[in-house]
């Protein structure tokens, strides 16, 4: 019963962190009118600059994932 408490607290903490991250990948799809996953295959495949928005758009993006990674895993749904 101890472990389900701490996973169900996990999923919520992550859960909390990923509507913030989804909220900042927003901001920044609106002011670059492209999507992060658009971003994302540009940014891979070289066709965006270092810039500081770009730069953050990519840790950002890479966080969401692995959150939502961690959400799929604790709740059983891979």
């Amino acid at each position: 019963m101890a472990l389900q408490t701490v996973v169900h607290s996990q999923i919520a903490r992550d859960e909390a962190m990923l509507r913030d991250l989804v909220r900042d990948l927003a901001e920044l799809e609106a002011q670059y009118a492209m999507s992060s996953e658009m971003f994302h295959t540009r940014w891979s495949a070289g066709e965006l600059d270092d810039s500081a928005d770009f730069m953050d758009w990519h840790v950002l993006y890479k966080m969401a994932a692995e959150v939502r990674e961690r959400v799929a895993l604790l709740k059983g749904e891979q």
